[in-house]
């Protein structure tokens, strides 16, 4: 009985502890990517990796872009990779490589992190985002349809706010 009291505190303090709190995806070297409440990290399937594969089929032989997470929303789904063995200037320069008949929408290069680019293709919104971070690199690509971008905000730092690092 007189470890009751005790015992109530130390599991109110874990529900608080637990409870509540932005969800997030632990991704490597303490680093998270927080998930707004209408997103959920996802399962990579054969679908959704084919549909990565789609979007990075003609990158370099020498550019290894694994994809990592997938992150889907009612309006727009993100593609997490952990690229390899791949420079930021490779990143930089691969999407026109993978869709020459995109446009530029807007593009953030000269940055300590790593570049940001948004592109229009037709109706779709694609924007990329590579960091680099405690010497590893993270890639993001995120796909939406153009009116919902500009509705949801989708703009140079949407998905840099997302990024969490713990150090």
């Amino acid at each position: 009985m007189k470890y009751t009291p005790l015992l109530l505190f130390c599991f109110v303090l874990l529900i608080s502890c637990s409870s509540g709190g932005s969800k997030q995806i632990e991704l490597f070297n303490h680093i998270s990517y927080n998930l707004s409440e209408n997103e959920e990290n996802r399962e990579i399937t054969e679908v959704i990796k084919n549909e990565y594969k789609n979007w990075t089929r003609n990158a370099s032989p020498n550019m290894q872009l694994p994809l990592f997470r997938f992150v889907q929303s009612p309006g727009y789904k993100t593609f997490i990779a952990l690229p390899y063995k791949t420079s930021m200037a490779d990143l930089r320069d691969s999407f026109f490589l993978l869709h020459p008949d995109s446009c530029i929408v807007e593009t953030e290069t000269n940055t300590p992190w790593g570049f940001y680019r948004s592109y229009q293709k037709g109706s779709e919104f694609i924007a990329t985002q590579a960091l680099s971070v405690n010497d590893n690199t993270l890639y993001v690509i995120l796909i939406s349809d153009t009116a919902v971008a500009r509705s949801q905000g989708i703009d140079k730092n949407f998905i840099l706010n997302k990024i969490n690092i713990d150090e």
